[in-house]
């Protein structure tokens, strides 16, 4: 018996083609190639890419966060130079959000400026 689940993993999650996945369990690529279309391996493949390329993105926002945050709540000493860097990486998480939003649906960034460092954001 063919273990088909085992394949459609090695396809979808690992990245291998179909004429390794056949190859390796000696079944004729026409059998795989037909399983695999009638099961929609290809487009589990780009779900599960898409899904990963968002969990990137999202460590990346909260990296870049923690640094913000870490850098305001230093700011007793910051200079304009600082947070010109601040809204500068405040400016790359918003295309960051935007990117993310075209793939996953709307979304919204709001930063509020407040004290002195509301004069440095304009």
């Amino acid at each position: 018996m063919r273990d088909w689940e085992a394949m459609r993993r090695r396809f979808v999650e690992e990245g291998k083609s179909l004429v390794e996945i056949a190859k390796e369990a000696d079944v004729p690529y026409s059998t795989a190639a037909n399983r695999a279309k009638a099961e929609d391996w290809r487009g589990q493949r780009e779900a599960c890419l898409a899904e990963s390329n968002t969990m990137r993105l999202e460590r990346l926002t909260r990296r870049l966060l923690d640094q913000i945050e870490a850098a305001l709540c230093a700011g007793d000493g910051m200079e304009a130079k600082d947070f010109k860097a601040v809204t500068g990486a405040l400016r790359e998480l918003s295309e960051l959000c935007g990117a993310k939003s075209e793939r996953s649906g709307p979304g919204e960034l709001t930063v509020r400026f407040v004290g002195e460092a509301e004069d440095y954001s304009k």
